[in-house]
């Protein structure tokens, strides 16, 4: 299941009632959304990533015309710039999809284990990093933005 899709058509009113009838004359998918900040099995560095694939490879299958992927990531023990090689999974894992030639973007929120093995994300400037992988899936550039102003956190 995605987590958000936007619809050229009602998915409410797909059948019309009684002769069972399809009314849509076309049912397109505008934009698909899907998150992973953690979840179940998510206490480690490879047990968020896994998670995040498991996600990313959905928006992959489903024929949108547009998709946004938002994540988080732990690092591994001594591991630098760990979103950059987040990233670059992905990317790679895009370049392998058939018939995905749309482009993806991506956000990562900066995760953390304070208090537990349960990951949180923090949403607070400079918390929060964008990156668009091309069409063809060459190349992930990451998006330069302006401060944001927001502050709070997500478990």
């Amino acid at each position: 299941m995605i987590d958000v899709l936007v619809t050229s058509f009602d998915p409410k009113n797909v059948v019309e009632l009684g002769p069972l009838r399809v009314l849509p004359t076309s049912a397109g998918v505008h934009l698909a959304v899907e998150s992973e900040i953690g979840g179940k099995s998510a206490s480690s560095a490879y047990g968020v990533m896994k998670n995040v694939v498991e996600d990313y490879l959905k928006l992959l299958i489903v024929q949108a015309e547009h998709r946004v992927m938002i994540f988080t990531s732990l690092p591994y023990a001594g591991e630098n710039e760990h979103v950059l090689n987040r990233v670059e999974v992905l990317r790679d894992l895009y370049s392998r999809a058939s018939g995905v030639t749309t482009g993806m973007l991506l956000f990562h929120l900066a995760g953390s284990q304070p208090h537990s093995t349960q990951v949180q994300v923090s949403v607070a400037t400079g918390t929060i990093r964008g990156f668009v992988i091309s069409p063809d899936g060459c190349v992930a550039e990451e998006l330069v933005a302006e401060e944001l102003p927001i502050e709070g956190s997500l478990t």
